[in-house]
Formats: C-alpha cells, structure tokens, sequence
C-alpha cells in the first residue's frame, strides 16, 4: 500500500508540476560543413548550446555574431569545436543571420525559436557524408568525384584520392 502511495504522488507531483515548466534547452551536436555556402537555419529554444564541428581540417572562423542572441559564442577561431549558447531571454521569432562562420566557404545562420518547442532531433537532417577512395596521380576522377590528397592512403604515408560529399535534402540523398 505504500508503494502504490508513492507512485500516486509521483504522478500527480510530476503532472501538476511539469504542466508549467519551460521549455528544456538541449544541447545541438552540428557539423559545419566546409564546403557548402547554403544558408542554414536552426529551430532552437532557450539556453539551447549548440556545438558545433567540422568536416574538415580547415580552422574556424566567425563573423557578424548578433551577440544579443547569445549568452556566450566564440571568441577564438584557432580550433574545433565552436559553442554557442542561446540567450534564455531569447524572444519566440525568427533571427535572420543570427551569426555567419566560415571555413573553406562561408555559411550564415538563421534561428528560429517557437514557443513551448525545443528543436526535435527529426527537424535535422543526418550529417554529410564524405566518401573517399585511393587513386593514382595520373588517374582521373568519375563524375561528380573531386580530386584530392589525403593522409589514410599507402599505409599512412598519404598519397592522391577521390572525394565527394553527399548531403540529405529532404528524404533523398543528393551527391556533390
């Protein structure tokens, strides 16, 4: 009989109690892709971190940080990863080029918070993809493949490739 209690107390507390609470920040794991300049836009909440990798050795940088939209944001650009925290004042709105970064492109960022919801993972699509495959120098990449030089070929000793990167848009996914 006193478990059942408990359990009673629990479910009340908990329903009575979450019916109020704001929305819960979440940390977003993201990858900034070096190679495209398509402009990106971010469902967030509240004290959202959004933390932020490469696909690429290139280092960071950032530009035009609207800093009212952050409780903290990068202010060296020597290394991965960059954090940025949203403002839990942050308004319910769309901020349009909330912050720019760039790599080996530039990419701009938009967010949007609407309210009573955090960003669900679904809203994201996967991560690019990037493929790569040893070749010889004098050999030619097939279409849609970009010549390179990658350290992993020939044992670690580095040597010539073929690489490309496919990106999801929508439910498809699109080679570049």
């Amino acid at each position: 009989m006193r478990q059942l209690c408990l359990g009673i107390f629990v479910i009340v507390f908990v329903a009575v109690w979450g019916a109020g609470s704001p929305v819960q920040a979440v940390t977003q794991n993201l990858i900034y892709d070096c190679y495209s300049s398509t402009p990106v836009t971010l469902s967030v909440a509240p004290g959202d971190v959004l933390t932020f990798t490469s696909n690429c050795g290139t280092p960071p940088g950032a530009a035009s940080v609207n800093t009212a939209l952050f409780t903290s944001y990068p202010t060296s650009f020597s290394s991965w990863p960059q954090t940025f925290v949203v403002s839990p004042a942050l308004a319910v709105g769309t901020y349009a080029a909330a912050f720019r970064m760039f790599g080996a492109t530039s990419t701009t960022y938009t967010l949007v918070y609407a309210s009573g919801s955090s960003a669900p993972a679904q809203m994201f699509s996967p991560p690019n993809w990037v493929q790569s495959h040893g070749r010889s120098r004098d050999e030619a990449c097939r279409s849609g493949w970009n010549p390179s030089w990658a350290q992993w070929p020939n044992a670690g000793q580095g040597g010539f490739v073929c690489d490309r990167i496919l990106t999801w848009q929508g439910e498809t996914l699109a080679g570049n």
